[in-house]
Order: C-alpha cells, then structure tokens, then sequence
C-alpha cells in the first residue's frame, strides 16, 4: 500500500467513525433508546403545582406555585392551561414576575369558567433549569376536596427550532379546604 495515502485513508475513516458515532447517537435519542443505555442523563421535563405545607382554610387566601423543571433541555415557550372548580375556588391573583418568559401572548383566567391560561416565550437560546411560571392566588369558597388539573392541551417546548413538546406528564393537585380556624 502506498503511504501517501494511507494518512488520508486514515482521516476518511476517522470521518466516517465521527459521523457514525454522531448519527447513532441522534438515532438513539429519536427512538427513545437514549435513556436506557444512559440512565444517568435525564431528559425529562416535569410540570410541578406545588401547593402550601399548612392547611387550606375557607375563605382564608392561599397561592399555589406552578413550577418547572428542565435540567438537561433548554425551553423558550410555554403553554400551561389549568381548571378548577369554580364553585369550590375563586382566582384573585395570577402572578409571572418569577418566570422565564419575556413575552405573553396569553395570560389571562376567568372565575365564570374555572380556567386559567398562560402562553408564554422567551427568544433563543431559551430556559434550562428549574423556574417559578405563575404563582395562583386563590380563594376557597367551599369546604371539602376540589382539584387544580391540568389539561391535556398544556406544553412545554424545546428550543430546538421545532417546537417539540418535552411534557410527558400533565399533574393535578387535590386541595382539600377545611373549616374554621
């Protein structure tokens, strides 16, 4: 074999070995096989409503925090859409000054409805991390168990130019409201 060439054959192969490496790699993570050979590199994007320690008294104001948690992929939009019982909560207050976004095209509730919406973005490269979107204040109008849900339209989308939604998992708090002091 000619040695002029062999460093060239050399440097193809790395070439090749680079690119295969790489391409096995984006096809592992597109078929979901990534977590399982990397169980320590996590994924995962969760949604969190975080509801006080102390119990919830009627009529008595108490918040309820929306949080998120993305350690491993940044986000720059959000669309996190809530409901509850209107006979049994009154929302007073929707708070984002904590949040990661910038812009709001949607932020808005309504206590005819029980909804709450929240569409929100922050240009590239986007959010990575763990971050406060909205703290809910509420009223309990009623004594007994209602539920803040989340519903099925809600999600949190990677800034990777496509807009693939990262949420897997759509929670639901149960707040039971007592009576009396």
């Amino acid at each position: 074999m000619d040695k002029s060439k062999s460093p060239r054959l050399g440097r193809r192969l790395l070439v090749a070995l680079i690119i295969f490496i790489g391409a096995s790699g984006l096809l592992m993570k597109q078929l979901n096989w990534w977590p399982r050979l990397m169980p320590g590199v996590k994924s995962v994007v969760v949604l969190n409503l975080i509801l006080p320690n102390e119990p919830i008294r009627l009529q008595q104001p108490f918040l309820v925090t929306v949080r998120l948690s993305s350690p491993n992929q940044a986000i720059n939009a959000a669309g996190v859409y809530l409901q509850y019982d209107p006979q049994a909560l009154q929302l007073i207050n929707l708070d984002t000054r904590a949040s990661f976004c910038q812009l709001y095209p949607e932020k808005k509730f309504d206590n005819q409805l029980g909804t709450i919406s929240l569409a929100c973005g922050s240009p590239h490269p986007g959010f990575k991390g763990d971050n406060t979107l909205m703290i809910l204040e509420f009223i309990p109008l009623i004594a007994g168990k209602t539920s803040l849900v989340t519903r099925p339209e809600t999600n949190l989308l990677a800034a990777d130019g496509k807009g693939t939604n990262l949420l897997k998992e759509k929670p639901t708090a149960e707040i039971s409201i007592l009576t009396g002091l």
